[in-house]
């Protein structure tokens, strides 16, 4: 790899490098699509857009590289803090949002809902993204949050023709401006109560008690805070929408939903973990655990019952952010490890699902929708039908692949911290969650069709190598073990 900013951080404003290149990219996308949407029609100004910002995201990408190369630590402007972590948590963004725009350009096509705005809207929301992993001022974190979510309001409703997408971003709308108040009004009650909202100098204050008869506040609005974020996760009490809004969704944007959201907000409750909760473990350590635990219960029940492929996905989220709430819960930073490397695996598992349903079509090109149309993709391909599958196991928890491994590792992370009752409430759930992901490879192997299906085969390799990354994302597990604790004790 060719790293070609040794000597470019001079200055505050060169940290943030990637970010003015990022956001200027888009405005001239922007600009440049306005003009051209006169000249060039619709379908080849489409095309070339996405071109642009797969371009864009790969630039982007070795900008995040040479930053985690040089291993910084440092606040810019008192309200952005740049480290290893964020960093690390950056570059797993861009690695998904190039796989999203790659099955972009082919979804849209097929759908007949062009329009250039969509690749702008995308790299807008990750810029929001962007700014919440290196947010370290509550205000600034709220305005990401705001950048983040308009765009997903327009994209859950971009398929303009459908009623369901219209609902969909109708009610995304509303119930996100909710927890949006939430948000804001947590934030007010910590800022009424301490006076400040950088994240550094309200960790001053908890660690060193001068808060004094305003620290009820403080934690009244710490609480408005995690149940803000916790609705944004989509956990269970608060996963209402996420069905909803799934399933209206055009799948490519259900897709973007089920990872991008999920990689920033699992950071965001690492970080006021480290930063605030942990000044009072036992009571935000309950509310962490029994969300989790009613997540992944509600999650693997409601899914064994699901006929709509987009349901199931739904709620299979819901309960692998239960697993990941419940590892949290310890507020153990070595458990944090192993939380973000099921992180890590479940976005592998959910991105080869979706690039797979994405690409491929029934007779007259109509997508993938019921669990009984996984039948399909063996009689396409039986090969192609064993990748789906890999994927699927990875889910359960099944050796040899990635999801396994991470399991077990969380499980034994979490037993070093006398954690049993959550290990063994865990295993019981993982248990049962295997039934409905068998019950799918079922759907795949022993359900006959006679129907015929499409599959693009230009994104064939691309999609094998997604699936491989389940079975052998093992051997690279060392790497990111180092890798993350590094990040996570130079962070703290």
């Amino acid at each position: 790899m060719l790293f070609f900013l040794d000597n470019v951080y001079t200055g505050d404003f060169t940290f943030i490098l990637s970010d003015i290149f990022y956001v200027n990219s888009i405005l001239f996308l922007l600009i440049y699509g306005l003009i051209m949407s006169k000249f060039i029609k619709s379908l080849y100004l489409n095309d070339f857009i996405l071109d642009f910002g797969i371009l864009i995201v790969i630039f982007l990408t070795l900008f995040h590289l040479d930053l985690m190369r040089l291993n910084l630590n440092l606040t810019v402007f008192d309200c952005l803090k740049i480290d290893s972590l964020s960093t690390f948590f950056k570059l797993l963004i861009d690695a998904n949002l190039l796989g999203i725009l790659i099955v972009s350009k082919k979804y849209y096509f097929l759908e007949r809902v062009i329009f250039f705005e969509y690749v702008v809207l995308v790299l807008l929301s990750a810029e929001g993204s962007f700014l919440l992993l290196i947010a370290n001022n509550l205000f600034l974190f709220y305005l990401a949050v705001e950048v983040q979510n308009l765009n997903y309001y327009i994209l859950a409703a971009s398929k303009r023709y459908s009623s369901f997408s219209i609902e969909a971003g109708l009610k995304y709308f509303l119930l996100g401006a909710f927890s949006s108040g939430l948000l804001i009004f947590g934030v007010s009650l910590i800022f009424g109560s301490a006076g400040e909202l950088n994240y550094d100098l309200l960790h001053y204050l908890l660690v060193n008690s001068e808060l004094g008869s305003y620290q009820f506040m403080f934690n009244f609005g710490l609480i408005f805070l995690l149940i803000g974020l916790l609705f944004k996760l989509g956990a269970v009490p608060f996963h209402w929408w996420v069905v909803d809004v799934y399933v209206g969704s055009p799948t490519v944007i259900t897709m973007l939903f089920s990872i991008i959201p999920k990689i920033v907000y699992i950071f965001v409750l690492i970080k006021f973990i480290l930063y605030f909760f942990l000044h009072e473990p036992i009571f935000f350590g309950s509310i962490f655990f029994i969300t989790g635990l009613l997540s992944v219960v509600v999650g693997f029940i409601n899914a064994m019952f699901q006929e709509d492929l987009k349901k199931f996905l739904a709620y299979s989220t819901i309960s692998n952010i239960g697993f990941m709430l419940m590892g949290l819960s310890t507020f153990d930073i070595y458990v944090f490890v192993y939380v973000i490397l099921y992180l890590i695996c479940y976005l592998i598992s959910v991105f080869g699902i979706f690039f797979c349903i994405i690409l491929f079509r029934k007779n007259g090109l109509v997508e993938i929708k019921s669990i009984f149309d996984l039948a399909l993709f063996t009689r396409y391909s039986w090969l192609l039908g064993f990748f789906v599958s890999m994927n699927f196991f990875s889910f359960a928890g099944i050796p040899p692949f990635a999801g396994f491994f991470a399991k077990l590792l969380l499980f034994i992370s979490m037993m070093e911290t006398y954690f049993f009752l959550g290990i063994v409430l865990l295993l019981i759930s993982s248990v049962i969650s295997v039934f409905y992901y068998i019950r799918l490879v079922r759907f795949l192997f022993f359900t006959e069709t006679k129907e015929y299906a499409t599959f693009f085969l230009r994104y064939l390799e691309f999609f094998i190598f997604v699936s491989l990354l389940n079975m052998f994302f093992v051997f690279f597990f060392e790497y990111f073990i180092e890798l993350i604790i590094l990040s996570l004790l130079y962070f703290v």
